[in-house]
């Protein structure tokens, strides 16, 4: 398993890196991709094949900047929700 103290919830606006990990090296690993959902439901569905997807391709010349924000609880209360969720442990987590 892993610990909630491993996990860090990220705002990334362009939601161009859909998802990271860091080693115990600081090695970083991400998944990047088009800012649409296409490609992740089509996964789903055909999961563990990939099939061509038609549509536009990720472009590394047009990312013009990739930026990253703490999330704000306030905004984000579902994910403050979780968080506490898991801190109490027991069947909060699964109620969430």
């Amino acid at each position: 398993g892993v610990d909630l103290d491993q996990i860090q919830v990220i705002v990334h606006p362009q939601s161009i890196i859909h998802s990271a990990v860091q080693y115990v090296d600081g090695a970083v690993i991400a998944q990047l991709g088009t800012p649409d959902m296409k490609l992740p439901i089509q996964y789903a569905l055909f999961y563990p094949d990939r099939r061509p997807m038609p549509g536009k391709r990720l472009d590394f010349y047009e990312l013009a900047q990739i930026t990253f924000e703490k999330p704000d609880m306030e905004t984000f209360f579902g994910l403050k929700l979780a968080y506490d969720a898991q801190r109490i442990g027991g069947q909060y987590a699964y109620g969430v």
